[in-house]
Protein backbone atom coordinates (compact mmCIF):
# COMPACT_ATOMS: atom_id res chain seq x y z
CA UNK A 1 0.00 0.00 0.00
CA UNK A 2 1.32 3.43 -0.95
CA UNK A 3 2.40 5.77 1.82
CA UNK A 4 0.11 8.79 1.33
CA UNK A 5 2.29 10.99 3.53
CA UNK A 6 5.32 10.09 1.45
CA UNK A 7 3.56 10.85 -1.84
CA UNK A 8 2.35 14.17 -0.45
CA UNK A 9 5.87 15.14 0.65
CA UNK A 10 7.28 14.21 -2.76
CA UNK A 11 4.67 16.36 -4.49
CA UNK A 12 5.49 19.26 -2.15
CA UNK A 13 9.18 18.99 -2.99
CA UNK A 14 8.42 18.68 -6.69
CA UNK A 15 6.32 21.85 -6.63
CA UNK A 16 5.95 23.34 -10.12
CA UNK A 17 8.89 21.40 -11.53
CA UNK A 18 8.25 18.94 -14.32
CA UNK A 19 8.68 15.28 -13.49
CA UNK A 20 11.71 15.15 -15.75
CA UNK A 21 13.35 18.13 -14.04
CA UNK A 22 12.61 16.67 -10.61
CA UNK A 23 14.08 13.31 -11.66
CA UNK A 24 17.25 14.98 -12.92
CA UNK A 25 17.58 17.00 -9.74
CA UNK A 26 17.44 13.94 -7.47
CA UNK A 27 19.39 11.77 -9.96
CA UNK A 28 16.72 9.07 -10.26
CA UNK A 29 15.12 7.70 -13.42
CA UNK A 30 12.01 9.54 -14.61
CA UNK A 31 9.94 6.34 -14.81
CA UNK A 32 10.84 5.51 -11.20
CA UNK A 33 9.85 9.00 -10.07
CA UNK A 34 6.50 8.69 -11.83
CA UNK A 35 5.88 5.42 -10.00
CA UNK A 36 6.74 7.03 -6.66
CA UNK A 37 4.43 9.98 -7.33
CA UNK A 38 1.41 7.93 -8.40
CA UNK A 39 1.87 5.39 -5.61
CA UNK A 40 2.44 2.36 -7.83
CA UNK A 41 5.97 1.94 -6.45
CA UNK A 42 7.53 2.70 -3.07
CA UNK A 43 11.05 4.15 -3.16
CA UNK A 44 13.69 2.19 -1.22
CA UNK A 45 15.67 4.00 1.43
CA UNK A 46 18.69 4.63 -0.79
CA UNK A 47 16.41 6.46 -3.24
CA UNK A 48 14.81 8.46 -0.43
CA UNK A 49 18.27 9.53 0.67
CA UNK A 50 18.97 10.80 -2.84
CA UNK A 51 15.66 12.68 -2.87
CA UNK A 52 16.23 14.21 0.56
CA UNK A 53 19.77 15.41 -0.12
CA UNK A 54 19.21 18.37 -2.53
CA UNK A 55 16.28 19.63 -0.45
CA UNK A 56 18.24 19.38 2.80
CA UNK A 57 15.55 17.35 4.48
CA UNK A 58 15.53 13.82 5.94
CA UNK A 59 14.04 10.41 5.32
CA UNK A 60 12.11 10.76 8.58
CA UNK A 61 10.41 13.93 7.32
CA UNK A 62 9.56 12.32 3.99
CA UNK A 63 7.92 9.39 5.78
CA UNK A 64 6.06 11.26 8.53
CA UNK A 65 5.45 14.63 6.89
CA UNK A 66 4.88 16.21 10.27
CA UNK A 67 5.05 19.97 10.58
CA UNK A 68 6.56 21.55 13.69
CA UNK A 69 4.61 22.42 16.78
CA UNK A 70 4.43 26.20 16.54
CA UNK A 71 5.74 26.50 20.11
CA UNK A 72 8.87 24.50 19.27
CA UNK A 73 10.26 26.70 16.51
CA UNK A 74 13.06 29.15 17.24
CA UNK A 75 13.04 32.93 17.08
CA UNK A 76 14.46 32.99 13.53
CA UNK A 77 11.58 30.98 12.05
CA UNK A 78 9.09 32.79 14.26
CA UNK A 79 10.45 36.14 13.09
CA UNK A 80 10.17 35.04 9.45
CA UNK A 81 6.52 34.13 9.99
CA UNK A 82 5.83 37.46 11.67
CA UNK A 83 7.55 39.48 8.94
CA UNK A 84 5.60 37.65 6.25
CA UNK A 85 2.33 38.71 7.89
CA UNK A 86 0.99 41.93 6.28
CA UNK A 87 -0.80 42.82 9.53
CA UNK A 88 2.42 42.75 11.58
CA UNK A 89 4.05 46.19 11.45
CA UNK A 90 6.97 45.60 13.81
CA UNK A 91 8.65 43.04 16.07
CA UNK A 92 9.71 43.76 19.64
CA UNK A 93 12.29 41.72 21.54
CA UNK A 94 12.77 41.29 25.26
CA UNK A 95 15.14 38.84 26.97
CA UNK A 96 15.52 36.48 24.00
CA UNK A 97 11.78 36.61 23.31
CA UNK A 98 10.14 38.30 20.34
CA UNK A 99 6.64 39.73 20.09
CA UNK A 100 4.69 40.73 16.97
CA UNK A 101 3.26 44.24 16.86
CA UNK A 102 -0.03 44.16 14.95
CA UNK A 103 -1.99 46.91 13.21
CA UNK A 104 -4.95 47.67 15.47
CA UNK A 105 -8.07 49.84 15.22
CA UNK A 106 -10.15 51.39 18.01
CA UNK A 107 -13.96 51.39 17.74
CA UNK A 108 -14.12 54.13 20.43
CA UNK A 109 -16.70 52.06 22.31
CA UNK A 110 -15.40 48.97 24.03
CA UNK A 111 -13.08 47.04 21.70
CA UNK A 112 -9.75 47.18 19.89
CA UNK A 113 -9.68 45.18 16.63
CA UNK A 114 -6.90 43.59 14.58
CA UNK A 115 -7.24 41.27 11.61
CA UNK A 116 -5.72 37.81 12.06
CA UNK A 117 -4.75 36.10 8.80
CA UNK A 118 -4.38 32.78 10.64
CA UNK A 119 -8.01 32.74 11.78
CA UNK A 120 -9.36 34.75 8.84
CA UNK A 121 -11.28 37.17 11.05
CA UNK A 122 -11.03 40.25 13.27
CA UNK A 123 -9.91 39.63 16.85
CA UNK A 124 -11.26 41.85 19.59
CA UNK A 125 -9.60 43.02 22.80
CA UNK A 126 -11.17 45.28 25.39
CA UNK A 127 -10.21 48.96 25.33
CA UNK A 128 -11.46 49.67 28.84
CA UNK A 129 -14.46 51.91 28.28
CA UNK A 130 -16.30 54.24 25.87
CA UNK A 131 -15.37 57.53 27.50
CA UNK A 132 -11.73 57.71 26.50
CA UNK A 133 -10.71 59.48 23.26
CA UNK A 134 -8.80 57.83 20.42
CA UNK A 135 -5.14 57.48 21.29
CA UNK A 136 -2.72 56.17 18.67
CA UNK A 137 0.37 54.04 19.25
CA UNK A 138 1.34 51.04 21.33
CA UNK A 139 0.54 52.95 24.48
CA UNK A 140 -2.88 53.84 23.10
CA UNK A 141 -5.92 53.43 25.31
CA UNK A 142 -6.24 49.72 26.02
CA UNK A 143 -3.20 48.89 23.85
CA UNK A 144 -0.10 46.90 24.75
CA UNK A 145 0.59 43.19 25.07
CA UNK A 146 -2.35 40.78 24.87
CA UNK A 147 -2.80 37.01 24.93
CA UNK A 148 -3.80 35.50 21.60
CA UNK A 149 -7.43 34.58 20.95
CA UNK A 150 -6.50 32.45 17.94
CA UNK A 151 -8.56 29.35 17.28
CA UNK A 152 -5.88 27.89 15.00
CA UNK A 153 -3.55 25.60 16.95
CA UNK A 154 -0.51 26.50 14.84
CA UNK A 155 -1.02 30.26 14.75
CA UNK A 156 2.33 31.98 15.49
CA UNK A 157 0.42 34.41 17.72
CA UNK A 158 -0.24 31.59 20.19
CA UNK A 159 3.45 31.45 21.11
CA UNK A 160 3.72 34.73 23.05
CA UNK A 161 0.63 36.73 22.16
CA UNK A 162 0.63 40.09 20.35
CA UNK A 163 1.34 43.75 20.99
CA UNK A 164 -1.45 46.04 19.83
CA UNK A 165 -0.54 49.29 18.08
CA UNK A 166 -3.54 51.52 17.47
CA UNK A 167 -3.30 53.13 14.03
CA UNK A 168 -6.81 54.53 13.62
CA UNK A 169 -10.53 54.23 14.18
CA UNK A 170 -12.32 50.97 13.41
CA UNK A 171 -14.93 51.88 10.80
CA UNK A 172 -17.19 49.82 8.54
CA UNK A 173 -14.89 50.68 5.64
CA UNK A 174 -11.88 49.26 7.48
CA UNK A 175 -13.86 46.21 8.56
CA UNK A 176 -15.07 45.40 5.04
CA UNK A 177 -11.55 45.58 3.60
CA UNK A 178 -10.76 42.21 5.15
CA UNK A 179 -12.65 39.03 4.25
CA UNK A 180 -14.14 36.78 6.89
CA UNK A 181 -13.00 33.25 6.17
CA UNK A 182 -14.29 29.90 7.37
CA UNK A 183 -11.95 28.39 10.01
CA UNK A 184 -9.84 25.54 8.65
CA UNK A 185 -10.49 22.27 10.47
CA UNK A 186 -8.29 19.19 10.15
CA UNK A 187 -10.40 16.02 10.16
CA UNK A 188 -7.25 13.97 10.63
CA UNK A 189 -6.24 15.31 14.04
CA UNK A 190 -9.50 17.12 14.90
CA UNK A 191 -7.90 20.54 15.32
CA UNK A 192 -8.21 23.94 13.68
CA UNK A 193 -5.19 25.08 11.69
CA UNK A 194 -3.96 28.39 10.28
CA UNK A 195 -5.72 29.62 7.14
CA UNK A 196 -2.53 31.48 6.20
CA UNK A 197 -0.23 28.48 6.57
CA UNK A 198 -2.93 26.30 4.99
CA UNK A 199 -1.39 23.32 6.79
CA UNK A 200 -1.86 21.46 10.04
CA UNK A 201 0.96 20.42 12.37
CA UNK A 202 0.01 16.78 11.75
CA UNK A 203 1.28 17.17 8.18
CA UNK A 204 -2.03 17.73 6.36
CA UNK A 205 -1.91 20.41 3.66
CA UNK A 206 -5.16 21.62 2.14
CA UNK A 207 -4.42 21.61 -1.58
CA UNK A 208 -8.05 22.14 -2.54
CA UNK A 209 -8.20 25.51 -0.83
CA UNK A 210 -6.64 28.53 -2.51
CA UNK A 211 -4.09 30.05 -0.15
CA UNK A 212 -3.60 33.82 -0.16
CA UNK A 213 -0.24 33.57 1.59
CA UNK A 214 1.61 30.68 -0.13
CA UNK A 215 5.04 31.85 0.96
CA UNK A 216 4.14 31.39 4.62
CA UNK A 217 3.79 27.66 3.97
CA UNK A 218 7.34 27.68 2.56
CA UNK A 219 8.58 29.23 5.81
CA UNK A 220 6.60 26.74 7.88
CA UNK A 221 8.06 23.85 5.90
CA UNK A 222 11.58 25.19 6.39
CA UNK A 223 10.90 25.19 10.12
CA UNK A 224 10.01 21.51 9.76
CA UNK A 225 13.26 20.89 7.87
CA UNK A 226 15.23 22.56 10.64
CA UNK A 227 13.58 20.54 13.39
CA UNK A 228 14.32 17.43 11.34
CA UNK A 229 18.01 18.22 11.76
CA UNK A 230 18.80 20.44 8.77
CA UNK A 231 20.44 23.82 8.44
CA UNK A 232 18.17 26.80 7.98
CA UNK A 233 18.17 28.56 4.63
CA UNK A 234 18.06 32.31 4.26
CA UNK A 235 14.70 33.46 2.94
CA UNK A 236 12.93 36.72 2.22
CA UNK A 237 9.44 36.31 3.71
CA UNK A 238 8.19 39.62 2.29
CA UNK A 239 8.89 38.53 -1.28
CA UNK A 240 5.69 37.63 -3.16
CA UNK A 241 3.71 37.37 0.04
CA UNK A 242 0.55 38.41 -1.82
CA UNK A 243 1.23 36.40 -4.99
CA UNK A 244 -1.60 33.88 -5.01
CA UNK A 245 -0.18 31.97 -7.95
CA UNK A 246 3.34 31.51 -6.59
CA UNK A 247 4.34 28.12 -5.29
CA UNK A 248 8.08 27.55 -5.16
CA UNK A 249 9.96 24.46 -4.04
CA UNK A 250 12.49 24.85 -1.22
CA UNK A 251 15.89 26.24 -2.12
CA UNK A 252 18.46 23.75 -3.31
CA UNK A 253 21.84 23.15 -1.75
CA UNK A 254 24.10 20.69 -3.53
CA UNK A 255 26.91 20.72 -0.97
CA UNK A 256 28.31 17.30 -0.16
CA UNK A 257 27.44 16.07 3.34
CA UNK A 258 30.23 15.40 5.77
CA UNK A 259 31.29 11.80 6.36
CA UNK A 260 29.78 11.68 9.82
CA UNK A 261 26.37 12.73 8.46
CA UNK A 262 26.15 10.19 5.65
CA UNK A 263 24.01 7.89 7.78
CA UNK A 264 22.05 8.03 11.00
CA UNK A 265 20.60 5.49 13.41
CA UNK A 266 17.07 6.30 12.26
CA UNK A 267 17.99 5.66 8.62
CA UNK A 268 19.64 2.38 9.54
CA UNK A 269 16.49 1.38 11.42
CA UNK A 270 14.34 2.16 8.40
CA UNK A 271 16.56 0.07 6.12
CA UNK A 272 16.72 -2.77 8.64
CA UNK A 273 12.93 -2.79 8.90
CA UNK A 274 12.56 -2.95 5.12
CA UNK A 275 14.88 -5.96 4.89
CA UNK A 276 13.21 -7.79 7.78
CA UNK A 277 9.76 -7.19 6.29
CA UNK A 278 10.81 -8.43 2.86
CA UNK A 279 10.16 -11.98 1.68
CA UNK A 280 13.71 -12.62 0.54
CA UNK A 281 16.53 -14.80 1.81
CA UNK A 282 18.25 -11.64 3.06
CA UNK A 283 15.60 -11.45 5.76
CA UNK A 284 16.79 -14.64 7.51
CA UNK A 285 20.43 -13.75 6.97
CA UNK A 286 19.99 -10.30 8.49
CA UNK A 287 18.01 -11.69 11.43
CA UNK A 288 20.76 -14.23 12.13
CA UNK A 289 23.43 -11.53 11.90
CA UNK A 290 21.49 -9.22 14.19
CA UNK A 291 21.20 -11.97 16.81
CA UNK A 292 24.89 -12.82 16.49
CA UNK A 293 25.98 -9.19 16.71
CA UNK A 294 23.62 -8.58 19.61
CA UNK A 295 25.06 -11.55 21.50
CA UNK A 296 28.60 -10.39 20.69
CA UNK A 297 27.85 -6.90 21.98
CA UNK A 298 26.36 -8.31 25.18
CA UNK A 299 29.37 -10.62 25.65
CA UNK A 300 31.74 -7.73 25.07
CA UNK A 301 29.86 -5.61 27.57
CA UNK A 302 30.02 -8.52 30.04
CA UNK A 303 33.76 -8.87 29.49
CA UNK A 304 34.24 -5.17 30.09
CA UNK A 305 32.38 -5.44 33.39
CA UNK A 306 34.47 -8.48 34.40
CA UNK A 307 37.67 -6.63 33.49
CA UNK A 308 36.56 -3.69 35.59
CA UNK A 309 35.92 -6.01 38.56
CA UNK A 310 39.29 -7.73 38.02
CA UNK A 311 41.10 -4.39 37.94
CA UNK A 312 39.36 -3.42 41.14
CA UNK A 313 40.38 -6.70 42.85
CA UNK A 314 43.98 -6.30 41.68
CA UNK A 315 44.10 -2.78 43.10
CA UNK A 316 42.67 -4.01 46.39
CA UNK A 317 45.19 -6.89 46.44
CA UNK A 318 48.12 -4.51 45.85
CA UNK A 319 46.87 -2.19 48.55
CA UNK A 320 46.56 -5.11 50.99
CA UNK A 321 50.09 -6.32 50.14
CA UNK A 322 51.45 -2.84 50.81
CA UNK A 323 49.68 -2.71 54.17
CA UNK A 324 51.06 -6.14 55.15
CA UNK A 325 54.58 -5.06 54.19
CA UNK A 326 54.31 -1.97 56.36
CA UNK A 327 52.99 -4.03 59.29
CA UNK A 328 55.80 -6.58 58.91
CA UNK A 329 58.36 -3.79 58.93
CA UNK A 330 56.91 -2.37 62.10
CA UNK A 331 56.87 -5.80 63.75
CA UNK A 332 60.54 -6.33 62.89
CA UNK A 333 61.35 -3.08 64.61
CA UNK A 334 59.82 -4.34 67.85
CA UNK A 335 61.54 -7.79 67.73
CA UNK A 336 63.10 -8.94 71.11
CA UNK A 337 67.01 -9.20 71.09
CA UNK A 338 68.57 -12.67 71.44
CA UNK A 339 70.43 -13.75 74.75
CA UNK A 340 73.83 -13.35 73.07
CA UNK A 341 72.96 -9.79 72.06
CA UNK A 342 71.82 -9.06 75.62
CA UNK A 343 75.18 -10.35 77.04
CA UNK A 344 77.13 -8.29 74.54
CA UNK A 345 75.12 -5.24 75.42
CA UNK A 346 75.67 -5.90 79.16
CA UNK A 347 79.47 -6.37 78.66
Amino acid sequence: MANKNLIERLLILKGNMSTRAFARLVDIGESSIRGYLNGSNTPPVEKLLKIAKPFKTTVEWLYSGKMPNIKDIDNKCLSDLYRADPEVIDIESDKNKIFPVVRTYDDLKSQLHFYCIHCGKWHQHGRGGPDEPLQLGREGYGGGHRISHCLAENSPFKVRGVILEVVGEFTDEIKNQKPKETPCFCHKCKKYYSTALNACSCGFINKKRRNKYPYMLDIYMKCAYELAGNEKQEIDPKKNQHDQNTSRPPEINNAEPSTENQWSISEMLVMTTEVLESKTSYRSALAANIRAFHEAVKNEEGMEKLNEKLDKLLKENRAMAERMARMEKRLNGFEEPSPQKREQNAG
